[in-house]
């Protein structure tokens, strides 16, 4: 299912629900946001006569199984600027060049590479994701995602020089919530946030477990709660 929850100014919000065409188990839920912009500078533009009033005939109600539990979605995470990332050595990624293999036909970074722009290039000081791990008891867990968000800010252009940079803001008995930043390294300007919620997850088992003692350790060394603090949309 797929309907308008808001029509704005320059811009649509849309509900999307994916289901198990089987089953009919709802698996997941998404909102996406999205403005109509000028193609040669990605500048946002008003809506065309008419888009927005049949736009509006498509609402739906924002189902409550679809709305978020801990991403507020209303508010932005605190946006840092890239002098404060580097004195709080939040780097997680080394430094990396916008290539066109992500790029659309106008040299735009492309939408669809979104995650990309965040997890891409080499991790710094043993800071990558790690998918896997093993608890001390020889149990292999992993990280389901709860929630996720991702705002860009401003697109890059192929050739920009970027560099992503992360830490965790809220660590629960079971669960982390990870926001993370990317900035142009040219400008400074923050090119996008990402939010994530993750609850470690027994492989074998099937079933969420606390976070083990070490990897509550490691979590612990990018903690910091006071970037969990929002800024308005």
């Amino acid at each position: 299912m797929t309907g308008v929850l808001e029509v704005r100014e320059r811009g649509l919000r849309l509900h999307h629900e994916l289901v198990n065409r089987d089953s009919g188990e709802l698996a997941a839920t998404f909102v996406h946001e999205a403005e109509l912009q000028d193609r040669e500078t990605r500048a946002a533009r008003p809506f065309p006569a008419g888009l927005a009033e049949r736009a509006q005939a498509s609402t739906v109600a924002w189902p409550e199984h679809g709305q978020p539990r801990t991403v507020d979605l209303s508010t932005l995470p605190s946006h840092l600027t890239l002098e404060e990332a580097r004195k709080r050595n939040l780097e997680m990624r080394k430094p990396r060049t916008i290539t066109e293999d992500t790029c659309d036909a106008d040299g735009f970074h492309d939408a669809s590479f979104g995650p990309e722009l965040v997890w891409g290039g080499e991790p710094l000081h043993d800071r990558g994701f790690q998918p896997l791990h093993e608890a001390a008891d020889g149990r292999k867990f992993g990280w389901a995602t709860l929630e996720s968000r991702h705002t860009t800010l401003a697109t890059p252009r192929v050739g920009t020089r970027i560099q992503s940079f992360s830490a965790e803001v809220q660590i629960a008995r079971k669960t982390s919530y990870r926001h993370s930043w990317v900035f142009d390294l040219e400008s400074g300007t923050l090119l996008c946030v990402s939010s994530t919620v993750n609850l470690a997850f027994d492989i074998g088992a099937r079933k969420s477990i606390e976070i083990p003692h070490r990897v509550r350790t490691n979590l612990e060394a990018d903690y910091h709660p006071d970037l969990a603090a929002t800024a308005s949309s």
